[in-house]
């Protein structure tokens, strides 16, 4: 029996290598049952970093977010830094829309992770992977690798000495929407291991079944599974790794929650006002937006905020809604001593929603004073496992109420991710790792080099370093010795 299983799970691994099979994970505020005894929560996790069922997605509600730099991120990570995290809003720009996107999603390869030798030897994180990774968390998605399976409950009978656990899975596969134990066509296990003694913890850890397979494949997964365990070791962005493009599952999750199929009860933004033009029956999943203009319809106060002179409130705010079919990211001129955009922009489009079963639309549009996403730098701190990336004021509101008249019947979600965001970089530079055993004095000579970011890709050209002017040289000098 023991050698049918093993060659049966063989062939399965076989059949895998070549077959399209994955899941996808969806990120939400944590449910009531998602707390630290099983795994959730856990140090290094976001206050908002639960994972929710296939209805309880969580995602953006305006066709374009706006982006800019403050003057801290600027003044350290420079023009290299900020054509690092261009190259990563490039590769969400150049997504086709949901809908356009082939039904086996044959044009996403399944592995995109690579490694840069040198910048792996010198301990540099990629500014551009790092990007991707929070905005795929902006945008709904959470790492598949964390949650092929997890603890749903622990119980601990009185009288006897062991735990029941009940283990159920939060990875979805972007084909068929069931659960899957697939991430990028590799197949995942779990062990129930006591991850913390004090307070007491326990996760079911991932653990690959082939041996030889990467931990993490997808992008969501580098930044999404911040404080969980794969294969008995915390994961995180890992040295000199850095992407091309988007896999198969991440492509898939994106799908899932924006396509024009899956419909959720929401309602626009605060920020969204009434639009030119009527409405009516539209056909297509498509945006419809219009051009980016400048505002000419505003007025500027003497305390220096802006408000809206045409600020009229859309016909129909909360409705029955398509998935918006794609996220544009725009950047804008950001003035951090004021806090707002250099110029306001207008962007208008057409909003489409369900009325009598008919799907409806209607021209909205926003006024941006502030961009949606913000890139700051900051001293956040150094030392395991990286110089920091941290989210703020990332808030997810949850819209099951509205949605439970719609049939729906989930309590966690679905909801929206709601603007703005701040991502701020760790900008503490260089420093090195002492590890002292106690009462044994430790000093520069026991040392070796902490993480950096740089910039690299799979070229031989030399990675850049920030901030500017640090060499690779010196870093791979600190981790030979210290020095």
């Amino acid at each position: 029996m023991s050698r049918f299983f093993s060659a049966s799970l063989l062939a399965l691994v076989l059949w895998c290598s070549t077959a399209r099979v994955g899941a996808f994970s969806l990120v939400g505020p944590y449910a009531t049952w998602q707390v630290f005894e099983i795994g959730y929560n856990l140090p290094g996790d976001g206050a908002q970093n639960g994972v929710m069922n296939i209805n309880e997605g969580y995602r953006q509600t305006v066709p374009i977010l706006t982006y800019g730099y403050d003057a801290t991120f600027l003044k350290y990570f420079g023009t290299n830094g900020v054509a690092a995290v261009e190259a990563a809003i490039q590769v969400f720009n150049d997504l086709p829309a949901a809908d356009a996107m082939t039904p086996d999603l044959s044009e996403f390869p399944l592995k995109t992770l690579r490694i840069n030798r040198t910048s792996e030897a010198a301990g540099l994180l990629d500014v551009k992977t790092a990007t991707a990774g929070v905005l795929l968390l902006q945008l709904g998605l959470t790492a598949p690798e964390r949650y092929v399976w997890t603890i749903r409950s622990r119980y601990v009978p009185v009288a006897e000495p062991s735990s029941i656990y009940s283990v159920i899975q939060r990875n979805w596969d972007p084909i068929t929407r069931n659960p899957s134990s697939f991430i990028n066509g590799d197949l995942y296990t779990y062990v129930i291991t006591q991850i913390y003694a004090n307070p007491n913890a326990w996760e079911a850890v991932q653990v690959p079944v082939d041996p030889s397979a990467d931990g993490i494949t997808t992008l969501a997964g580098y930044m999404g599974f911040a404080g969980g365990f794969i294969n008995g070791n915390g994961a995180n962005l890992g040295a000199g790794v850095f992407f091309n493009a988007l896999t198969r599952d991440d492509a898939g999750g994106l799908r899932h929650l924006y396509e024009s199929k899956n419909y959720a009860v929401e309602p626009l933004a605060a920020d969204v006002i009434a639009g030119a033009g009527g409405g009516g029956a539209v056909s297509g999943g498509g945006s419809g937006e219009a051009p980016w203009l400048p505002v000419t319809t505003i007025t500027v106060v003497t305390n220096g905020t802006t408000t809206v002179t045409n600020n009229v409130a859309p016909r129909v705010v909360t409705a029955l809604r398509p998935g918006i079919g794609k996220i544009t990211f725009k950047r804008v001129d950001y003035d951090s001593l004021l806090t707002t955009t250099r110029v306001p922009y207008q962007v208008t489009w057409t909003d489409r929603y369900v009325t009598n079963g008919i799907v409806r639309g209607q021209q909205v549009s926003r006024l941006i004073t502030r961009p949606d996403l913000i890139f700051r730098a900051a001293d956040l701190g150094v030392g395991p496992p990286n110089p920091g990336l941290n989210e703020y004021t990332r808030n997810l509101i949850n819209e099951s109420t509205l949605n439970t008249t719609a049939g729906n019947g989930e309590v966690d979600g679905p909801g929206i991710v709601q603007l703005p965001m701040e991502y701020v970089f760790g900008n503490a530079g260089r420093y090195l790792l002492n590890f002292a055993p106690s009462g044994q004095g430790v000093g520069e000579s026991d040392a070796s080099g902490g993480f950096s970011w740089g910039s690299f890709d799979g070229s031989t050209n030399p990675p850049v370093l920030f901030p500017d002017g640090l060499s690779v040289q010196a870093l791979e000098q600190m981790v030979l010795n210290g020095r």
